[in-house]
């Protein structure tokens, strides 16, 4: 049978492999409605994609992947049992909100336009180190948990419920600090999983960290939020940037914002004002790694930055790839070198790991080897590359003579 394009739809299942699901298809119903619903073809664009690039992917996998969603969320949320399978009055109006769409093919070929844009602000489930452990965020099965696993023995020390599915994560004292999809910070007690507070929201969450008592939060709508950890009274509102925060990092006093704005800020968090701003990349920055004098920003296109933020000045540019197809997703700065996630960009998510010199910018190591399905968190322990997929979360060490190897986390 015939796809919309004219593509024959048995052959192209056939040179497909389906097991490679996109990213798109993991994430809860509530978020792709809600990116359905706000973003358009303007933001696309911005992204690097081509209008070629986008045709050829509506082409290769509108029918297929059309059906697969179809088949997805109606088997979860049929009309006679949803209320049986444990969905809220929420989730199921989003469900016929969306099965309506999908009938009347007003996401066609909305769904591959929006694709790149959806990936590049959600891939996968973030992590973060604690005191030796690492807390991974899942949803399986309409199910948000936290896993808690030991970085030495590599075993599992808790599981416990997640209020919410999660877009952003941080650690303070003894509480996860937890932003999902529905406009809600949640403070989860670390070593019980009780949920003991919560800070509501007008907007997502991307970036989360703290400072001292201080909880900060990159906004969807531009603002830099802070509240008191102990009061959860509001400090302040940082305002400069026009579009959503993507990235938070703080050296001493000063914290530094990246956005899909396309702009670098930094703040002076003493005074609670903007003392600098980066106007380099041309698309959105996705995120930011901080050492000593060194910042590393990356972008949509590709792109790596690596600059002196104390005196301001551009070092180098790296290009990844070619920049129409892969975006940086990860930074992480060890032992003099930048690692970096980037992604095609592509529906069937095709990330790698890319290793270069921090001073030089020259390609030291490519881990297609270990391409897969790769999240976009990209994390360093005591010498050590830590990065997840969808199999588990992996440990990678330098070796002698630069090989890797990897241990399986959970």
């Amino acid at each position: 049978m015939n796809g919309v394009y004219g593509i024959n739809s048995t052959s192209l299942e056939k040179n497909i492999d389906l097991s490679q699901e996109p990213i798109l298809l993991q994430i809860p119903m509530e978020l792709i409605v809600k990116i359905l619903s706000h973003l358009n073809i303007s933001s696309i664009f911005a992204t690097g994609a081509t209008c070629k690039a986008l045709k050829q992917i509506v082409c290769d996998f509108e029918d297929v992947y059309l059906n697969k969603l179809k088949t997805i969320y109606r088997s979860q949320f049929p009309e006679t049992s949803a209320e049986s399978k444990g969905a809220t009055a929420f989730q199921y109006c989003q469900a016929k909100k969306l099965d309506g769409l999908i009938k009347n093919k007003e996401i066609q070929p909305k769904v591959y336009k929006l694709c790149p844009d959806l990936l590049n602000f959600y891939n996968g489930p973030p992590f973060l180190l604690n005191d030796g452990r690492i807390i991974n965020a899942y949803h399986l099965n309409q199910s948000n948990f936290l896993q808690i696993s030991s970085l030495t023995t590599l075993q599992e020390c808790k599981k416990m419920d997640c209020p919410s599915f999660v877009l952003s994560l941080d650690c303070m004292q003894n509480e996860i600090i937890v932003c999902g999809c529905e406009k809600v910070i949640h403070l989860i007690e670390l070593e019980t999983g009780h949920l003991i507070r919560s800070i509501p929201l007008t907007c997502d969450v991307w970036a989360l960290t703290h400072v001292g008592q201080t909880i900060i939060a990159g906004c969807d709508d531009g603002l830099i939020r802070m509240w008191d950890f102990k009061t959860l009274n509001e400090m302040c509102e940082l305002k400069g940037h026009t579009h959503a925060v993507l990235s938070l990092k703080v050296q001493g006093h000063i914290l530094f914002s990246a956005s899909k704005d396309k702009t670098i800020r930094m703040w002076d968090l003493s005074l609670g004002t903007q003392i600098y701003q980066i106007e380099r990349h041309v698309c959105a920055i996705t995120c930011l790694a901080i050492s000593n004098d060194k910042m590393v920003s990356g972008s949509l296109d590709g792109r790596i930055d690596v600059w002196n933020w104390k005196e301001k000045k551009l070092l180098q540019k790296i290009q990844i790839e070619n920049p129409k197809f892969h975006k940086i997703n990860s930074i992480a700065l060890l032992d003099g070198k930048i690692l970096s996630i980037s992604n095609n960009a592509t529906v069937f998510d095709r990330p790698s790991i890319f290793i270069c010199d921090l001073e030089t910018g020259v390609e030291y190591k490519n881990l297609d080897e270990f391409a897969g399905s790769w999240r976009a968190y990209l994390l360093t322990w005591e010498g050590k590359i830590i990065c997840r997929r969808n199999s588990g979360t992996y440990i990678y060490s330098f070796a002698e003579e630069d090989a890797l190897s990897s241990k399986n986390v959970l």
